[in-house]
């Protein structure tokens, strides 16, 4: 299921818990317990995050052959949409649908991420497209545009890093200059003796904003502590989680040995 919040008429989506699930014939059956015990354990950490809807992956995402007729498979089936009604609804109320297709012919030709939110329209049994944008950090941007270099087989660096590359090397430049001014400046008597350049040099440097290296440290350590912080809560979170799986287990063992050593004792009384 998806995890966000809602502001208005856009939705955010933020994470993601799994569901346990099993075939009944042709028919998903849901087990409702684990997603209400996850739920709940996600909500103690984190309380502004609401279920909006589900994901499903398309196909194998393991293989790099695809199943026939996956290139094409960017539409919900009738069994997503009993799944969406009959199932998700009861978590939230108008759920969206997050299709994964990595072999998708229409994300190939866009070049874009092979992701497709579709929502069911009101009072109808159908499914209409939604559009999205990808909100992350430089950081996730990489590591999500270097997952989809699949759909640009040719591509040997993500066209985030790339970008990052570019902006780094126009710093060096600038970086450059600048100590070619300061060594001139401070070089050439002839160049300081020149009020109406020093004066405009002047007036550049004051309206230049300048960060303290002792700030910038700050709020880079502060940004890298934040990072650290939520995954920590996110590995405590699986690990409550998992913790209260097995009280639950011991719970029933325990009421299974209480329930035969009662059976004994009626025994022996008798």
């Amino acid at each position: 299921m998806l995890l966000g919040r809602q502001h208005g008429l856009q939705l955010e989506i933020v994470n993601s818990i799994e569901l346990k699930w099993k075939e009944d014939g042709k028919k998903a059956i849901i087990d409702e317990k684990f997603a209400q015990d996850r739920l709940k354990n996600y909500k103690e950490m984190f309380k502004d995050l609401d279920v909006i809807g589900w994901y499903t992956a398309m196909g194998s995402t393991n293989s790099k052959k695809p199943l026939a007729g996956m290139e094409k498979a960017d539409k919900p089936t009738e069994d997503d949409m009993q799944t969406t009604c009959e199932i998700i609804s009861k978590f939230c109320e108008n759920p969206l649908l997050l299709l994964v297709n990595p072999h998708s012919e229409v994300a190939a030709a866009k070049r874009k991420i092979p992701y497709f939110i579709y929502e069911v329209v009101q009072g109808t049994k159908e499914f209409i497209q939604l559009d999205y944008l990808m909100a992350s950090s430089d950081a996730e941007q990489i590591a999500v545009d270097g997952c989809a270099r699949a759909v640009d087989p040719d591509a040997k660096i993500s066209a985030a890093s790339q970008g990052m590359v570019n902006s780094m090397n126009a710093v060096q430049m600038l970086r450059g200059k600048i100590n070619f001014i300061i060594n001139v400046v401070q070089n050439e008597p002839s160049v300081r003796q020149n009020q109406d350049f020093m004066r405009r040099l002047n007036q550049i440097v004051k309206s230049t904003p300048i960060t303290a290296a002792s700030d910038f440290d700050k709020q880079s350590y502060t940004e890298f502590a934040d990072l650290q912080t939520l995954a920590l809560m996110a590995n405590v979170t699986k690990s409550c989680g998992q913790l209260q799986e097995l009280i639950n287990d011991f719970k029933i063992i325990q009421k299974d040995d209480r329930h035969q050593m009662m059976g004994r004792r009626g025994m022996g009384m008798r």
